[in-house]
């Protein structure tokens, strides 16, 4: 299982891209056009979608990968939310571009700057949309031919090159459009399985069958498979829970050692399953730090976090009272407590 994050700005199609890669029931098996909804309402937070089996070649083998789409709305103040949720472990960037705007409106360098920062090596698909506004096709004819290309040629190599001492695996798709069919949406795919064929330790570290339990557990809400002595304690439906209780359970499945807890615990949390940040630098060497025996539940903090950092006041600049906070909060889900 892998993790993909679309990034963006807003308008880019990222929402499209991960709506025709990975279609809910309602939508599977109907044709791009149909889903096509041009005045979709922007992303706030982010949207989560599964690619249920993406086919993955690697070492002459061909595996199922669950790949799970985190596609991230792209309005500037969302931006410094973002990093909350980001992994460097088991994941893909994927960046959304849009022909229509150059390099630096597209915010490229930033985009990149934060894969790398926040995803190290990670592997980057970069995908350009609204390829056919060009001079010389059906809709730019349709549109009076007023829209031209401002991006300018992306090659792989160069970008690369630009990177320094970063080594990210980078696959450019251009020539996407509005047009969409299933060979344009197969070509995003085919690049997302290459993408994630270099995560190598997605397909040489084992998942055992107790940590599956685990992750059903955490990830609710059938809990049918895992023993009854955690079915009574389910955590999918809190906002937050104590890690001990992860603990807990991973030693009713016989995890017991804590440094394969803490694997596991890591390795949930690049999944996006958790929100932790026992690890970071300031909580991790801080024995007394709150925030080190805490796991959130990321579906259910996205909402109240995100609508924090997007409050806007103008007659405040960009600061927050007490009681501010605490009626945002309140009226995103969060009680009195």
């Amino acid at each position: 299982e892998i993790k993909a994050t679309i990034l963006g700005m807003g308008g880019s199609g990222k929402s499209h891209i991960s709506q025709y890669l990975a279609p809910t029931d309602d939508e599977e098996g109907k044709p791009p056009k149909e889903l096509y909804e041009p005045d979709r309402q922007p992303t706030h937070d982010y949207e989560l979608r599964v690619i249920e089996q993406l086919k993955v070649e690697f070492l002459g083998e061909t595996h199922d990968v669950r790949c799970r789409l985190f596609d991230f709305g792209g309005q500037p103040e969302m931006h410094a939310a973002h990093r909350f949720f980001l992994a460097d472990k088991r994941n893909v960037f994927m960046i959304v571009l849009s022909a229509r705007h150059t390099r630096e409106q597209n915010r490229l360098d930033y985009w990149l700057a934060m894969a790398r920062l926040l995803g190290g090596d990670a592997p980057i698909v970069l995908v350009v949309t609204h390829c056919d506004d060009q001079p010389g096709t059906k809709r730019a004819e349709a549109l009076g031919g007023t829209r031209k290309r401002r991006l300018e040629p992306l090659d792989a190599d160069q970008l690369r090159d630009e990177a320094g001492e970063f080594e990210n695996p980078i696959f450019v798709i251009d020539n996407y459009s509005n047009a969409v069919n299933q060979p344009r949406i197969d070509k995003i795919r085919d690049a997302l399985s290459q993408a994630a064929s270099k995560l190598h330790a997605v397909f040489t570290v084992a998942f055992p069958e107790e940590m599956r339990l685990v992750k059903q557990w955490a990830e609710g809400p059938n809990l049918d498979a895992v023993p009854r002595q955690a079915r009574k304690h389910p955590v999918h439906n809190k906002m937050h829970f104590p890690a001990s209780s992860f603990r807990s359970i991973c030693e009713v499945f016989g995890i017991t050692h804590p440094d394969r807890q803490n694997l596991w615990l890591e390795i949930l949390r690049d999944l996006g399953s958790f929100h932790w940040v026992g690890d970071w630098p300031g909580v991790r060497e801080n024995a007394r730090h709150n925030l080190k025996n805490v796991i959130f539940n990321p579906d259910r903090v996205k909402r109240p976090l995100y609508a924090v950092v997007g409050f806007q006041d103008r007659e405040a600049n960009g600061l927050m009272t007490g009681p501010e906070i605490r009626r945002v909060l309140k009226g995103n889900g969060v009680g009195d407590s």
